[in-house]
């Protein structure tokens, strides 16, 4: 058989499959952004379906030419450099599955491990990542080994939507539950302290990386427990509530308030998410100001000028340098596992509850991570307490709960980073 009889047939075989799932559930759809099917992860079945359903139409070119990019990509996959790629893109994607399956019921579970914790929050999350570990579970379990299925272009696409549902729902999780919030505020607090605690570049990575939706955009040098409280989307009381103490707001809870964005935390995600379809905002952020997010008319002039006068390459380039250190640098963000930085976190709390539990010198009530939790809010508004009275400040070194506190941090290893929490692909 030549190379043209084996295209016709690997043409005809893609042909085939996609016929069959355009007839039959694709398990893949339950994982994709959008509900409908002019936006799913497979961009040419929406255009095999039309000719499909009116067989007078002409061809569209996009098929066409999708069809023929479908092939080419398999093929230069299968030798990149002249030699055999052995490599199936099918199972890599199906490897990924599994790691992302494994990691949301090791969530999972790690949120059913807390004790007495009545957080409505908790149950939502609980409810959303079991859905997801099913729908999962459902595109493992799908029997398709086909040619179209094994095609870079088909597996990569799935590989996009599955890290895009881990990116978000693991990102929500750190965020709209206040564990990790907790974490990250404590060691900033306890870093800006003299002496401060000693740097643990994981923590270190995580409040850059967090700090739009955990900091409210800076790191605070003072007033810690107002900053916490902020964050987690709490308010100022009335006079006299007795849920109110130093900072004026009230006590944090294990939920936050305030929403998270995962669009401003990656370009890829805000992309994919609007099925890369760019707006006058998203220009502004690329090529003007990346922190823009109510842009001005004489900006939004400024950067669509820019745009349509420079050759199509130019903002091809831009999304590009600014996308790819998402996936390869130093802080790959789309590449973070957060549902094991969640549980890092929790298990941080736990640590922190258990020690202050165990300390005869400490009142307290509760255990685990709830009373690690509520611990947090408590030396927060004491750390303010402290810096704001000359002789408590003068005795901080002495300070049991803060030297306990430290303790547990201590035990931390400071060599570990976000390299070390990163998903395999």
């Amino acid at each position: 058989m030549d190379g043209f009889d084996a295209d016709d047939l690997a043409l005809d075989q893609f042909q085939e499959s996609m016929r069959q799932l355009l007839a039959s559930k694709r398990a893949i759809a339950k994982l994709e952004v959008s509900e409908k099917d002019e936006h799913i992860s497979e961009p040419l079945l929406p255009l095999m379906s039309q000719i499909l359903g009116n067989t007078n139409a002409p061809i569209p070119i996009h098929l066409v030419f999708g069809m023929e990019m479908l092939l080419s990509t398999y093929k230069a996959f299968l030798r990149p450099d002249g030699a055999p790629n052995r490599r199936n893109c099918r199972i890599i994607a199906l490897q990924f599955a599994n790691e992302v399956h494994a990691n949301i019921l090791a969530a999972v579970s790690a949120v059913d491990t807390i004790d007495n914790c009545r957080e409505v929050m908790l149950d939502v999350q609980r409810s959303i990542l079991q859905q997801r570990a099913e729908s999962l579970k459902e595109y493992v379990c799908e029997q398709r080994f086909d040619l179209y299925y094994q095609a870079p272009w088909t597996a990569g696409c799935h590989i996009v939507e599955i890290l895009d549902v881990a990116f978000s729902d693991g990102l929500r999780l750190c965020c709209e539950l206040g564990y990790v919030c907790a974490v990250l505020h404590l060691y900033n607090a306890l870093r800006q302290l003299d002496p401060p605690i000693n740097k643990i570049l994981l923590l270190e990575q995580l409040c850059q990386v967090l700090l739009d939706p955990l900091f409210i955009g800076a790191l605070p040098k003072e007033n810690f427990s107002s900053h916490f409280r902020r964050a987690m989307g709490q308010r100022i009381k009335k006079k006299g509530d007795s849920n109110k103490e130093a900072s004026g707001l009230s006590r944090a809870t294990a939920t936050s308030t305030r929403p998270v964005t995962p669009s401003k935390l990656s370009v890829f995600y805000e992309l994919h998410g609007s099925y890369y379809q760019t707006t006058a905002d998203f220009w502004v952020r690329i090529f003007i100001d990346p922190t823009i997010q109510r842009p001005t008319q004489a900006q939004i002039r400024e950067v669509l000028d820019l745009v349509h006068s420079k050759p199509f390459n130019v903002p091809l380039d831009r999304i590009k340098a600014r996308a790819l250190p998402e996936f390869n640098s130093e802080i790959p963000v789309m590449r973070i596992n957060f549902f094991r930085i969640f549980r890092f976190c929790l298990q941080l709390l736990q640590d922190l509850g258990d020690t202050i539990e165990q300390d005869p010198g400490i009142s307290t009530g509760g255990k685990g991570v709830p009373l690690g939790f509520a611990f947090v809010d408590h030396i927060l508004d004491s750390i303010v307490e402290h810096l704001n009275d000359d002789f408590k400040k003068t005795m901080m070194r002495y300070w049991r709960e803060l030297n306990v506190t430290k303790t547990v941090f201590a035990k931390v290893d400071d060599s570990i980073s976000v390299s070390d929490f990163l998903w395999s692909i």
